[in-house]
């Protein structure tokens, strides 16, 4: 019998926050892990909340925090989980088993949460540039930036075969990059690292990046020219075109990260038809906002909701998209369109600014 439960990651990965918390993998809900977790333990990977875990995984029950891939799994019939365990199987050539002996090999790392874009659905926790606005909104911000490097420091980083990179935005601290890289076995790593395409790497990184084995970037686009600007406020379509251009020169191993939230889950088409055509050699990739309940499309009000269902089931048949069925799940769920309003219209009065012209169809449906 099949153990839906059983995941690679906790076994030879963790995924470290900006804040210092530690977590199996970047989708396990925050809200199950302990605060006590986190980068002031220098043997956190063996640590009695990773062990249980493990426990509780190799038995098959079901863990609280990975209820986003069961649920992506329901839907879909593709998660996190189930990604790793196809890649453990092609790289080993066998089904993945409880190993006998746990190795950290592989490590999710934000350095901070120093970014200068202020993203829709982001907060805080993930860009500092969000920190005037929460303010405003009378929300608590971090205190500070923990200093990760300090934790890596005590590692033997040399066992370490595969780096992502988050942030904040990863590539406003290239010094850090390049301090954690000069302490790893670059021919033996592979590193993926996610940018929101405002900036590339200098010529001292791009000299240790062509030293790796392997190096993957992850490109945070989330719509077509200006609602792309609007989303991801800090951006400018223009220059993250010319970015894209240069990554797409530049590197082979490419991805496109969209992030569908009830702002752009009309007209993201118009963004894999722009890949498709002038990048094509782009893999695209999807989620869902998370961690911004407010955002998500389960809001739209229900005379809208079959309108985008219609538009959605289109775009599966042309793009064949998986994750199309993964949207129309959570277009399904209750949801509070004054909810959204009302956040929506806080920021727009907060940063002087409007989507009606970004989206004129979806801010109809929503607005008149």
């Amino acid at each position: 019998m099949e153990n839906k439960s059983l995941c690679v990651l906790p076994f030879y990965h963790m995924d470290i926050q900006p804040n210092g918390v530690v977590k199996p993998c970047c989708e396990f809900s925050l809200d199950e892990m302990p605060r006590s977790v986190n980068v002031n333990d220098p043997a956190v990977f063996e640590s009695v909340f990773f062990e249980d875990l493990r426990k509780k995984m190799a038995t098959g029950i079901p863990i609280k925090g990975c209820k986003k891939c069961y649920f992506n799994e329901t839907y879909s019939k593709n998660s996190l989980r189930l990604e790793h365990l196809d890649n453990f199987k092609k790289l080993s050539g066998k089904d993945f088993t409880v190993p006998l002996k746990n190795e950290l090999v592989y490590v999710n790392l934000a350095l901070s949460n120093v970014c200068n874009n202020k993203c829709r659905m982001c907060n805080s926790r993930f860009s500092t540039s969000w920190y005037d606005d929460e303010k405003k909104l009378g929300i608590d911000i971090p205190k500070g930036v923990v200093n990760q490097t300090t934790f890596f420091n005590l590692l033997d980083t040399s066992k370490i075969k595969f780096v992502n990179l988050t942030g904040g935005e990863p590539l406003l601290e290239q010094k850090k990059i390049i301090d954690f890289l000069n302490n790893c076995n670059l021919k033996e790593l592979t590193l993926i690292i996610t940018t929101n395409v405002t900036v590339i790497p200098n010529d001292d990184l791009i000299s240790l990046l062509k030293e790796c084995k392997k190096v993957e970037w992850t490109l945070s686009i989330d719509a077509y020219e200006s609602l792309n600007d609007f989303l991801r406020k800090g951006s400018n379509w223009d220059d993250t075109t010319k970015n894209l251009s240069w990554y797409y020169n530049n590197f082979e191993h490419i991805k496109i990260n969209t992030v569908i939230s009830i702002y752009n889950c009309n007209c993201y088409d118009l963004l894999l038809g722009f890949i498709k055509n002038n990048f094509p050699k782009i893999t695209h990739i999807h989620r869902l906002a998370d961690g911004a309940e407010w955002l998500s499309v389960k809001n739209l009000p229900n005379y809208a909701k079959q309108i985008i269902k219609e538009k959605n089931d289109f775009i599966k048949n042309v793009y064949k998209l998986n994750f199309s069925s993964i949207i129309e799940a959570e277009i399904d769920k209750e949801g509070n369109l004054e909810f959204f309003k009302d956040m929506d219209q806080k920021l727009n009065k907060i940063r002087n600014e409007s989507w009606k012209d970004h989206n004129p169809e979806l801010y109809k449906l929503i607005y008149d």
